[in-house]
């Protein structure tokens, strides 16, 4: 084996105490369910160091989670009584002889054998432990994000910044359905297409417990509003972030675009187009029962100055981490 090949192998996201030989347990964990624990939990109860290894499995249907995801299930379970490292994915383990170290099968109960990850993602089971549980509720709940503003005003510029902070959110937008579609210029028309486009990636994403931040102009509540009905559906929370700034601040950004995309024009007649027809999110809550699960942040992208208009209670959390991301761009610089 090459070194560079056993130094990816050898992964890890904390620290392996060299000094110590481990149990190892290698598998998929999707999820980390009960019958996983009881093997564990037998190596714990002998006083032996356990090691668990997350298979590295690309996102699937069969394999929803992320490394990150599995890890803080485990975590959760096991606290800091357990190493989790992440391995490239495996079609075999192989040894030879006198390797040093022994290849053991442990024999649960029946009743632990029957235990089925498949059923469990299919919701046909629910043998998982109790830490796993409430933080899949926590992952399948994330609100989706609605970053809009004028052209200009420095939505999609933040909104990269949100990413990065948010580690289980994902950008999406009618800009990258129409890249992805191979269409070329702005056109209302590709609007409805983009949009289901946008709500189908939403959905998929809320399926494997990851958020998005939808990156658009959303000039008008009834643009908003299929995000808010979908989220509605989904049970799920809306945060939405109109970004602004002064109008000679917004035009002089869109004259210095040095690159020229649909969704980001440097023709400052976009932005008098745009200011025609603007409503503002706040327009969007005057009906408290109808979208009751929607929070308003206004962002002043000049001055960095946030002012929250609504925060619902689910959502005050996530909105005080937005913006102490946004307060802190400048240091991750």
């Amino acid at each position: 084996m090459d070194i560079k090949k056993k130094e990816e192998i050898s992964e890890t996201e904390g620290k392996i105490n060299n000094s110590k030989r481990y149990a190892l347990f290698i598998g998929r964990w999707q999820p980390f369910h009960s019958g996983h624990k009881y093997l564990v939990d037998q190596a714990l109860s002998q006083g032996k160091a356990v090691c668990i290894a997350c298979r590295d499995t690309p996102i699937s249907e069969k394999d929803p989670y992320s490394f990150e995801q599995r890890k803080e299930m485990i975590r959760r379970v096991f606290g800091n009584k357990v190493e989790i490292i992440k391995i490239p994915d495996i079609e075999s383990i192989n040894i030879g002889r006198n390797v040093g170290y022994a290849v053991n099968q442990i024999d649960p109960p029946e009743e632990i054998t029957k235990i089925s990850g498949t059923n469990i993602r299919l919701g046909k089971e629910d043998n998982i432990p109790m830490e796993v549980k409430e933080y899949l509720k926590e992952i399948k709940n994330k609100p989706i994000i609605l970053s809009c503003g004028f052209s200009g005003a420095g939505k999609t510029f933040n909104s990269s910044y949100l990413v990065q902070g948010l580690k289980d959110y994902v950008i999406v937008g009618p800009g990258m359905i129409r890249k992805e579609l191979g269409i070329k210029n702005w056109s209302r028309k590709d609007t409805p297409l983009a949009i289901s486009k946008v709500i189908e990636k939403i959905e998929e994403l809320n399926k494997i417990g990851k958020g998005a931040i939808v990156d658009a102009n959303m000039r008008s509540s009834d643009l908003r509003q299929f995000y808010y009905d979908l989220a509605k559906f989904l049970g799920i929370e809306v945060i939405t972030i109109e970004f602004y700034c002064e109008e000679q601040e917004c035009k002089r950004r869109m004259s210095n675009r040095t690159y020229l995309k649909i969704e980001d024009p440097n023709d400052t007649k976009f932005y008098d187009q745009q200011k025609t027809i603007w409503q503002s999110p706040e327009l969007d809550i005057r009906d408290i029962l109808e979208n009751e699960h929607v929070s308003v942040l206004r962002y002043d992208t000049l001055n960095q100055r946030p002012t929250i208009i609504k925060a619902t209670e689910k959502s005050k959390e996530l909105i005080q981490r937005i913006i102490n991301i946004l307060l802190n761009k400048e240091e991750q610089n």
